[in-house]
């Protein structure tokens, strides 16, 4: 059984270390069936089910690598990884491992109903960068301030 550390991060370490942050508006879920590789070849594995919600970029608050970004993005729920190699342990017999894993208090309940994202953009993906890296709009001036004083 994996252990998780949770270390709560603040807003103005989130906004510091992302380099994307975004206001969007959600459009769909969607989910995408990633195949485990087995030692046997002759056995197939279930497929690990990555799911997340599709974004309609509708403004840049942070861009620090000048990413060159899509009207549309898709943002996999956080814990992806995770589950991916607890996945992985139950059905190829690999490892389980432990986790220290930032987490940020948002006043938003769910990815689904937010308008910011704090996301990290790497290899043409976007990842939260944080557990709960994700806020309403009440939020913006906050974070707009925090990304001028930086």
């Amino acid at each position: 059984m994996s252990i998780i550390k949770y270390i709560e991060i603040e807003l103005a370490d989130l906004v510091k270390d992302c380099n994307l942050i975004l206001e969007v508006t959600y459009v769909e879920p969607f989910a995408e069936e990633v195949s485990i590789k087995n030692v046997d070849p002759n056995v197939q594995l279930p497929y690990f089910k990555k799911e997340g919600c599709v974004f309609s970029v509708t403004n840049v608050l942070k861009n620090a690598d000048k990413i060159d970004l899509p009207k549309t993005i898709q943002v996999p729920n956080e814990e992806w990884r995770r589950s991916l190699s607890q996945h992985k342990a139950r059905h190829a017999g690999t490892p389980n491992k432990s986790y220290s894993v930032k987490q940020y208090k948002s006043h938003v309940k769910s990815m689904r109903k937010s308008s910011i994202l704090f996301l990290h953009h790497f290899q043409g993906t976007f990842e939260l960068e944080s557990k709960n890296s994700f806020e309403s709009v009440d939020a913006l001036d906050k974070i707009t301030m925090l990304i001028k004083a930086k």
